[in-house]
């Protein structure tokens, strides 16, 4: 008969090879969760790598359709940029295991909120624009009190221009605080941090805006009727209906009547573009946004310039 000392000696054991058995089987479960990992983050880098690759490769191509519609203009009528012309098309190229899309915007057929520096025209044109599009949501506020918050956030001073305090004692009261820029926009995002601007009125006003040189003329083939009602107060809305299916030439812009000119400065071909391009691969999305510069006269010397570049969640079409 088996001693209860030795049957106890044998559930010790029986216990401990059962412990062993899970441990065992833990570290298992753990080893293969931590090469999945690596084996996932590998995976990713690779295809963030690929998808970088592609999105430089779309870039240049970029710069080549920009080339390629300078020998065109040549070979017109001149200058004219509009929207009908190939490079302003969504474009797509499937790659091995997905897709590349990309967009070129023109840019200067956004208004440009550099030119509330120092123009009262664009200023005038600003506010007409704000109320087209509904802008503030805020019943209790103007659309001449967002101009004036702008031009607050801009000015080296601390003197008020409306009724709203829109100057460092309002933001450093905030609960993160902070201080007016004290100079001209550099970044749309600034809106953000500008009284008065909510996110439904910037979301509203973006694609009609833009941050460029300041005396950057507007592109008159790209506005659409909001805009080129805000234009001229008088007859603006007809800019946008009466406009060719290929734009305007130089030659139309200088015989608009007084009623249909912009009150600020236009032109019919533009030097500043947005490309959006976004890359689908491996089941990812890799998105980016480039700022180019069209030199008036392209050559090998003075080629498309990136200005600047950075990843972005935007959406092509917007």
């Amino acid at each position: 008969m088996i001693s209860l000392e030795k049957q106890h000696q044998k559930g010790i054991v029986l216990i401990t090879v059962m412990l062993i058995f899970v441990v065992a089987g833990f570290l298992a479960i753990q080893i293969h969760e931590n090469q999945f990992y690596v084996q996932r983050l590998t995976m990713h880098s690779v295809i963030q790598d690929q998808a970088k690759a592609y999105l430089n490769g779309a870039e240049s191509l970029a710069k080549m359709a920009m080339l390629e519609d300078e020998k065109l203009d040549e070979q017109g009528s001149g200058r004219k940029d509009h929207e009908m012309e190939a490079w302003a098309e969504v474009q797509s190229f499937p790659i091995d295991g997905g897709l590349i899309e990309g967009r070129i915007i023109d840019m200067q057929g956004r208004f440009n909120l550099a030119n509330l520096q120092e123009s009262d025209a664009a200023r005038d044109v600003f506010i007409r624009l704000l109320e087209g599009l509904g802008i503030p949501s805020n019943p209790q506020l103007q659309p001449e009190d967002l101009l004036n918050a702008i031009l607050d956030w801009q000015d080296e001073d601390q003197e008020l221009r409306g009724i709203e305090n829109t100057e460092d004692y309002y933001y450093l009261g905030l609960r993160s605080p902070y201080r007016t820029s004290g100079q001209g926009l550099t970044h749309l995002s600034e809106l953000n941090l500008i009284k008065g601007f909510s996110l439904d009125d910037i979301k509203t006003l973006k694609p009609y805006v833009a941050i460029l040189p300041v005396g950057t003329p507007i592109n008159i083939n790209f506005v659409d009727s909001v805009l080129a009602t805000a234009l001229n107060e008088e007859d603006g809305a007809s800019l946008f209906d009466n406009r060719p299916e290929e734009g305007y030439s130089l030659e139309d812009a200088t015989s608009l009547s007084d009623e249909q000119k912009p009150k600020i400065p236009y032109t019919t071909f533009s030097q500043f573009y947005e490309l959006r391009i976004q890359v689908e691969l491996g089941g990812e999305i890799v998105r980016m946004r480039s700022f180019l510069f069209r030199p008036k006269s392209i050559t090998r010397e003075t080629p498309v310039q990136v200005m600047t570049r950075d990843a972005a969640n935007i959406i092509l079409n917007s």
